[in-house]
């Protein structure tokens, strides 16, 4: 028995599992390392895809939640174990939204299991054929004035599409559209059934895209980096993620458990 059996933890990646430069420290290997060997489940929660987190020097010993929490992937398994791909009627409502809001928008691109289908509103109307036959899993948009236009765009496309879809922020510049049903927090809770036999399941994150994560942990720590809206919903706050950020983390659980 390990003092960690039964307990997951969840990291985002960009700002929280990784340091500026996109790294995962020495510092952070050897806890998560330490972690799994007492019986600890450790694996990322992040917009990005399954292959990415395939160069990483850790190994994940649990599935990973990809693509901002609409796919669960088994990597042990080779497939996906969890999906929740966008509603019918997606692509109408995407060319919707770059005729109607285009003046607010730089570009956006949809979102596959493995790769991303871009359109720029420089080059002309939307079209959807830049999908091809690929399953579509969300959509980012990339407002012209991000300091200025994403708030107004978040706000609209709520009011008009709130009951089909989420919208949430991943960078400061980056606004997600996926299945209402989706998200971090949906996969976190699908993971823990996935899994079974957990007492105890924490979330690590930095972005808005994080909170619907935290709400479904039992315990969440956000790093000093963090946003304000993720710090008003964490239980825990740690260093950056410069600072060894994840190490801080197994190191507090150790007095927890």
């Amino acid at each position: 028995m390990g003092k960690f059996d039964g307990v997951l933890i969840c990291s985002d990646i960009d700002g929280t599992l990784t340091d500026s430069c996109g790294k995962i420290s020495p510092e952070n290997c050897r806890a998560i390392e330490y972690f799994q060997s007492e019986g600890g489940r450790f694996t990322v929660s992040t917009g990005r895809y399954h292959n990415f987190i395939e160069k990483f020097p850790i190994k994940m010993n649990a599935p990973v939640i990809c693509v901002n929490g609409t796919v669960i992937y088994d990597s042990e398994l080779g497939r996906v174990v969890w999906e929740k791909p966008v509603p019918d009627g997606f692509i109408a409502d995407m060319e919707y939204i770059c005729r109607e809001y285009k003046d607010l928008l730089a570009g956006a691109y949809g979102c596959s299991l493995t790769s991303d289908m871009h359109w720029s509103s420089s080059d002309g109307e939307f079209s959807p054929d830049i999908f091809g036959a690929n399953r579509l899993y969300k959509c980012v948009f990339i407002p012209s004035d991000h300091e200025k236009n994403m708030s107004v765009l978040q706000k609209e496309l709520i009011s008009k599409f709130g009951n089909k879809y989420s919208f949430n922020r991943s960078q400061s510049f980056l606004l997600e559209m996926h299945h209402i049903e989706s998200g971090k927090g949906h996969a976190v809770k699908e993971l823990r059934r996935i899994i079974g036999n957990l007492h105890t399941v924490v979330a690590a994150g930095d972005y808005e895209n994080d909170i619907s994560m935290f709400t479904e942990a039992d315990i969440s720590f956000a790093p000093e980096n963090a946003v304000p809206e993720v710090k008003s919903v964490a239980k825990f706050f740690g260093p950056s993620n410069n600072e060894g950020f994840i190490a801080y983390i197994v190191d507090k659980l150790s007095d927890m458990f």
